[in-house]
């Protein structure tokens, strides 16, 4: 009689289960999710905030396009100042912006693009001339404060002299 004939094989553990995991993945889901949402909202809110910004650049491209058809420097002027107030009362809160005018309304402008002063303070009259002002100085200023006030978070409004 053989001693090892009632033997049987080695028989191996079986696989563990993929479900449920260990308690590390769970934390590296929790982790991976927290950043998923963080980045989304992060996201929203950058598109949500270059959404006037994009408004207003077509608009400016339309502006354009109508003056290169009728060349009407008046009309033209008008546009474009009131496409800032606008853009700028989306971009700002009411209280900071709607009540400017003349040479307040240049000094917040001159004061979120900077450059030449009397630049920003012919963006202020211009829509009030019989013959409008420089379409074409105008549109640069334009795109330059909507460049200016998206890139960045808006500057402070102070009351004091420009530098």
């Amino acid at each position: 009689m053989d001693p090892l004939a009632d033997l049987r094989d080695i028989r191996l553990p079986a696989e563990p289960d993929w479900w449920p995991p260990a308690p590390g993945w769970w934390v590296l889901v929790a982790i991976a999710g927290a950043i998923l949402i963080a980045a989304g909202w992060y996201a929203w809110r950058v598109f949500k905030r270059g959404r006037a910004a994009r408004a207003a650049r077509r608009a400016l491209d339309a502006i354009e396009a109508d003056y290169a058809a009728d060349a009407d420097q008046a009309r033209a002027t008008r546009r474009i100042s009131a496409l800032l107030r606008r853009y700028l009362l989306a971009r700002f809160d009411r209280a900071t912006v709607a009540g400017l005018a003349g040479g307040a309304w240049a000094d917040f402008v001159y004061q979120q693009v900077g450059g030449d002063p009397c630049r920003a303070s012919a963006l202020a009259t211009a829509p009030y001339r019989p013959n409008g002002g420089n379409v074409g100085e105008m549109l640069a200023m334009a795109r330059s404060l909507i460049h200016a006030t998206t890139r960045r978070r808006p500057r402070a409004v102070h009351d004091g002299p420009r530098p």
